[in-house]
């Protein structure tokens, strides 16, 4: 969410100081928060995408062969990994654990 307001900010800020030739700046206003909004649409679906293939990783082994990968890089280029494998730890332990935190007999 935070990177969309970003996207809409910088956009208002290059419509107020840009001047468009043979179109209304709010046309090229509306033609830019399309595109912004479109954007995002295609980063959610990718994020989508790869949390689905994360997701084959069930295992301890398989875990642990992706950690020794993700380790290889930084923490930057791994960013949204990380925070995909951890929504899906928070998600598999929450479901594992009944009501109150603990398991179903």
């Amino acid at each position: 969410m935070d990177l969309l307001i970003q996207r809409l900010a910088w956009i208002v800020e290059e419509v107020t100081e840009s001047n468009f030739v043979g179109e209304s700046k709010t046309m090229a206003f509306a033609k830019r928060i399309r595109t912004a909004l479109v954007q995002r649409a295609v980063e959610r679906r990718e994020i989508r995408k790869l949390s689905a293939e994360l997701a084959a990783f069930q295992s301890p082994a398989e875990r642990a062969e992706l950690d020794e990968l993700i380790a290889r890089h930084s923490s930057e280029e791994t960013r949204v990994i990380r925070a995909i494998l951890d929504q899906q730890d928070y998600e598999r332990a929450r479901t594992a654990s009944g009501i109150g935190g603990h398991r179903a007999a």
